[in-house]
Order: C-alpha cells, then structure tokens, then sequence
C-alpha cells in the first residue's frame, strides 16, 4: 500500500487545504481539482486506498469551495466572524 504523501495529486489538495487568504484558495482548489482529475485518466493504476483518498479528497475541496462563499459574503456584506 503506498503512502498517501506519495500520491501525486496529495501536494496539491494540501496546498488547498492550508491556504488561508480566500483569494489564493480558489486558485489551489481548481489546482487540486486538476491534479485529481489527471490522476484518474488511468485508473487502472489506482489501488482502493488511493481511491478512497481521492473520494476525500473530492469531499474536502468541495467543502472548501462552500466555505470561501460563505466567507466571501460574510466579508462583502460587512459580516465578520463573531465566534
């Protein structure tokens, strides 16, 4: 079984998922989203771990997409984070 750090689309989707100015984060999703997507044009090289990694990994940027509109609002509405 390989190491997940060792996939190649993991650089990527990390990139993504530690980007904390929301105007960088689009740019590292749709990357990730790229990587993912040029991984899977031979999936017959994809073992059931990475497979699973990348139906997270699916998961994860798609909650991230949610989350930066919701904070794009918030931003533009004048709405800051009151937790």
């Amino acid at each position: 079984m390989k190491n997940s750090e060792n996939y190649p689309w993991t650089t990527a989707y990390v990139s993504a998922a530690l980007e904390t100015d929301i105007s960088k984060m689009i740019g590292h999703i749709a990357e990730a989203e790229r990587a993912i997507k040029n991984r899977l044009i031979v999936p017959n090289q994809i073992d059931r771990p990475e497979h699973l990694a990348i139906q997270a990994a699916r998961m994860g940027l798609a909650i991230m997409k949610a989350e930066r509109v919701v904070e794009s609002r918030s931003i533009f509405f004048g709405k800051g984070r009151s937790h």
